[in-house]
């Protein structure tokens, strides 16, 4: 028995994006990133509405009538800067309004917590995928070192955008 010698097929091809994908950003370190971090995100959305929401029913049971907001306003004028410091300058913030009051008493909240995920969501994800072996698959992609970390980076701030 013999065997004719020709072109040997296998079942493996390989395959590339298409272009649309390519523009929308599918099928790269990117789209694996923002596919990675879809419970941080809702996790963290959820955090920062529980602030704002808190914030905004707090001032409007505390400071109901508009006399009482303008006193608020004429309290925080009269506090000395080192006081006030501690929540942050509150002017220009107009703080008997609700906006101004949320911005003034939980801004630095926010921030903080927004900071605080940054630095967590980014060693999470390089943890996590070394975890689950999938950061080897990344890493001997035909893709430079900088522009993998460039695609976690833009898709880090995709989402820290998106919360905002």
């Amino acid at each position: 028995m013999t065997g004719g010698v020709g072109q040997v097929t296998t079942g493996a091809r390989l395959t590339s994006a298409s272009r649309w994908s390519r523009v929308y950003g599918l099928g790269t370190v990117y789209a694996k990133t923002l596919r990675d971090s879809r419970l941080a995100f809702i996790i963290v959305a959820g955090l920062v509405g529980a602030f704002l929401l808190s914030g905004g029913a707090a001032f409007g049971e505390a400071y109901a009538t508009p006399a009482s907001r303008a006193d608020l306003a004429t309290l925080v004028r009269s506090l000395p800067p080192a006081m006030t410091g501690l929540y942050g300058s509150p002017f220009p913030a107009q703080v008997e309004t609700l906006g101004g009051s949320i911005a003034w008493k939980t801004g630095a909240s926010i921030g903080l917590v927004a900071s605080i995920w940054s630095i967590l969501a980014l060693s999470s994800t390089l943890a996590g995928e070394a975890r689950r072996g999938s950061l080897e698959f990344v890493a001997v992609a035909p893709l430079g070192m900088r522009r993998i970390a460039l695609e976690k980076l833009a898709a880090h701030l995709t989402v820290v955008a998106l919360v905002v």
